[in-house]
């Protein structure tokens, strides 16, 4: 498997199905908390509870996890609130998030289930800008960033965002550089929000390029 993720990295995962995006969170969050390094997880369901038993079956000890500080699990709707959206809003609130938890940390794990945007009709728009504005809050901390994207559920508009935003993207069990990133450049156009033009054709090319990557 192809794995260029380094210290600092904001991938996104292209899947299909429940059992794929749930693979992954479980597996994230078990070796980072294995490794001493704090783990976090959006959801977008209220099923936090749900997400928690989960990863006790999985093995790990969710309570001691809890205690100390170094497992959340986050209810999405406490987080994206459509009616006043804003990328720098979402920031600072990210930002007091897991600056903490890089002081105590060796490195962060955060797993964000992107289909909050379905819900709420997010503009692809305002998507990309908030994807790009994230990087800005990644840089130079130790965290590995997964957010995952359905390709059974989101628009073409909205993959089309997630591919312009992220510099890794994972997709079939694999993980590779993103030749399609261009977050620096969408917020040195501010304050006009690039809107996302892919159609199905245009990123269905643009997934089997990234397939016939080595």
């Amino acid at each position: 498997m192809t794995d260029h993720v380094k210290d600092t990295a904001h991938v996104c995962q292209l899947y299909k199905g429940p059992s794929e995006q749930k693979a992954l969170v479980l597996r994230l969050l078990s070796e980072g908390l294995a490794n001493n390094e704090a783990g976090i997880y959006i959801t977008p369901d209220g099923d936090v509870d749900d997400w928690y038993s989960e990863l006790q079956t999985y093995g790990i000890d969710v309570v001691r996890e809890r205690e100390r500080g170094a497992l959340q699990i986050l209810d999405a709707s406490n987080w994206y609130r459509p009616e006043d959206f804003s990328s720098l809003k979402m920031a600072k609130q990210l930002w007091h998030t897991i600056a903490p938890l890089s002081m105590d940390f060796a490195r962060i794990r955060l797993v964000a289930n992107m289909t909050w945007t379905t819900s709420v009709s997010l503009p692809p728009a305002q998507l990309c800008h908030w994807e790009a504005t994230a990087n800005v809050v990644f840089d130079g901390l130790p965290i590995q960033v997964y957010c995952q994207y359905d390709l059974n559920r989101h628009s073409a508009a909205e993959i089309h965002a997630a591919l312009r935003t992220h510099s890794l993207v994972r997709l079939d069990d694999r993980t590779m550089q993103n030749p399609y990133d261009e977050a620096d450049l969408i917020l040195a156009n501010e304050p006009r929000l690039n809107e996302p033009d892919g159609n199905s054709a245009s990123v269905e090319m643009m997934l089997e390029a990234l397939r016939r990557q080595a």
